[in-house]
């Protein structure tokens, strides 16, 4: 005979065994759905913005131009793409010692007879002053160069270098660091890694101190992001990279509506344009930058008759 309780012990394991299973499944697609999502590495949708300025900036002690804050922001927003082609050369050369409408060097050739109308610079103690600075310029990598004009005067060796200070610093249109999250889709999960990064492009101006013209360099040393949730600022020397590194990241703890703000500090360095030797900025200089406004959620899972996937009109999908 069969014992008629083991029946009922047999109906309720596999009764067991089907919800439990059932769970499990619905569990899965569940976090199929949301939390591997915030795994996904995706690039933000939206460029950096970034300041444009059309106008120089000028004061009784220095003129900066910044002829390249186009190039400047289109590498902060593409750090990946190779450089560009050379649009501006130097060259040490003499000047003409002759009559002309503009000045002109021994770059292309041999200066004509002197006739004593520009005048050399002489140095104190009979030093022997440096050739003078020459520029040109091309507006793209197709296009013939243009003619070599005249920069500057041939200094003499124990002239002062100028000093590049925090405040000129800060008046170069240094382009910020662009804000990138993961995930990135209008929405992030309480208590799950929502991982941040930007990139770590140097940028490049062309500018003059007390007449000289001088190349400078910007270089991100740190990063401070506010999740403006509450929490302390994150700031690290880390820029961070995109999933699946979790080096720079933020759990959030609680549902909201926010947004990012990411600062970044700069160092720079500049040198005399035509030299080789560079000279650290006395100073640093910040730039700022905003994501786009997300939600963080909150996701739980249920036990639902029919897959969510199949059917996601029914209730608790």
């Amino acid at each position: 005979m069969v014992d008629p309780r083991g029946g009922r012990v047999a109906r309720r394991r596999l009764v067991t065994q089907l919800l439990t299973s059932a769970a499990v499944l619905v569990l899965t697609l569940a976090f199929a759905v949301v939390p591997a999502g915030s795994r996904v590495s995706m690039e933000t949708t939206s460029p950096p913005k970034v300041p444009t300025v059309a106008s120089e900036a000028r004061d009784d002690n220095v003129d900066l131009v910044g002829r390249y804050a186009e190039h400047a922001k289109n590498k902060a927003a593409h750090p990946d793409r190779p450089d560009e082609p050379k649009l501006i050369e130097y060259e040490h050369a003499e000047l003409c010692n002759v009559s002309s409408a503009t000045l002109s060097s021994s770059i292309d050739g041999e200066c004509d007879a002197p006739n004593g109308t520009v005048p050399p610079v002489v140095c104190p103690d009979g030093a022997t002053p440096e050739l003078p600075l020459w520029v040109r310029y091309r507006p793209n990598a197709q296009a013939p160069w243009g003619r070599w004009q005249f920069l500057t005067g041939g200094r003499c060796p124990d002239s002062p270098v100028p000093v590049m200070t925090g405040e000129d610093f800060r008046r170069l249109p240094i382009a910020p660091s662009s804000v990138h999250m993961q995930p990135d889709r209008g929405w992030v999960l309480v208590n799950i890694e929502t991982i941040v990064y930007t990139e770590a492009a140097e940028q490049t101006f062309q500018t003059e101190l007390f007449g000289v013209p001088v190349e400078v360099v910007a270089t991100p040393s740190r990063f401070a992001w506010d999740f403006h949730d509450g929490s302390r600022a994150l700031t690290t020397t880390d820029p961070g990279r995109p999933w699946p590194a979790k080096d720079v990241f933020h759990v959030y703890q609680q549902p909201m509506t926010t947004h990012l703000t990411l600062t970044t500090t700069w160092s720079g360095r500049f040198r005399v344009a035509g030299e080789q030797e560079w000279r650290d900025v006395e100073g640093t200089a910040q730039t700022s930058a905003d994501s786009a406004p997300f939600d963080v959620v909150e996701r739980r899972s249920h036990l639902v008759p029919t897959d969510c996937l199949t059917d996601p009109t029914q209730k608790d999908c």
